[in-house]
């Protein structure tokens, strides 16, 4: 064991007494700021549905049961599922690097994909159906299917392509990997959400201003930044007439609230490939 030679040290304490081992952080599962993150991911998320539930209706034409009885119900368990999963597997690595400031990926739907699902697979498929005279319901839960088996074989692509990652990190730059994610968050999430900001200035610009402060300027808040710009949202929404009650779809929706618990629909993953195969003959 060797000696100290620290100027000015004249005890000669061994060098062990100077390279102790320094404790490692260990990750926690809840720190400071998680809150005010989650309820941003929830805030996310519930817009995302409301997207679900707007195409579902408006564009597929779908009916009630099949959207709250069947489509909902899963969606909210893949989030959850999903969440807890990023959860356990930051905490993993976190305990491996020891470190304490790892943050889990959040979990939500993907937008564009919603889009590209709905408008690219779905409509057609439906549109194909009423058009060999097939009944509009019959017609809906089919374009369904074929929305689940497209799903399913996208994810099998993500889930393949996920042992080619280190290969392609290593031979393509960073900034060709990330200028596509950035070009699509702006063209395709941001930009929509930015117009709507200035087509209500009064509203979107103040809900706006609460975000940059919360989230930007490190401004203390009485509450969560997230909370409070929903808060400050529906307060002016309210106040300037664009927040209307309408008694009847008031009482519709609140009839579609209630427990629905999800089931697996296996034998409509299978049927689906029914619906795409002649979509794809007709393409070709």
């Amino acid at each position: 064991m060797g000696c100290c030679f620290r100027i000015g040290c004249r005890r000669g304490c061994p060098v062990a007494e100077l390279t102790a081992a320094v404790p490692r952080p260990s990750p926690r599962w809840w720190v400071r700021g998680d809150l005010d993150g989650f309820l941003g991911l929830g805030l996310d998320n519930l817009i995302q549905i409301l997207l679900i539930v707007a195409l579902c209706r408006g564009v597929l034409g779908y009916p009630d049961g099949l959207i709250f009885g069947t489509i909902l119900p899963a969606t909210g368990i893949s989030l959850a599922v999903g969440n807890v999963a990023y959860a356990i597997q930051a905490h993993r690595l976190g305990r491996r690097e020891g470190r304490d400031d790892r943050t889990a990926l959040p979990y939500g739907i993907n937008t564009v994909s919603l889009f590209a699902y709905v408008f690219l697979v779905m409509l057609p498929v439906k549109l194909a159906a009423v058009g060999q005279g097939l009944d509009p319901l019959e017609a809906a839960q089919l374009s369904w299917r074929a929305g689940l088996l497209a799903c399913l074989g996208s994810g099998l692509i993500e889930a393949g392509g996920a042992f080619l990652v280190a290969p392609l990190r290593h031979w393509l730059p960073r900034a060709a990997l990330l200028s596509t994610l950035a070009g699509i968050a702006l063209g395709y999430i941001g930009l929509g959400f930015l117009l709507r900001t200035y087509a209500v200035p009064v509203v979107g610009l103040a809900v706006l201003a609460v975000i940059l402060l919360a989230y930007f300027g490190q401004a203390r808040l009485p509450l969560p930044g997230g909370v409070l710009a929903v808060l400050v949202g529906i307060v002016l929404a309210a106040a300037t007439g664009l927040l209307r009650l309408d008694g009847p779809t008031w009482q519709a929706n609140l009839a579609q609230v209630g427990l629905h618990l999800p089931v697996p629909r296996l034998g409509a993953l299978w049927e689906g490939r029914d619906a795409l195969l002649p979509l794809q003959q007709a393409d070709v």
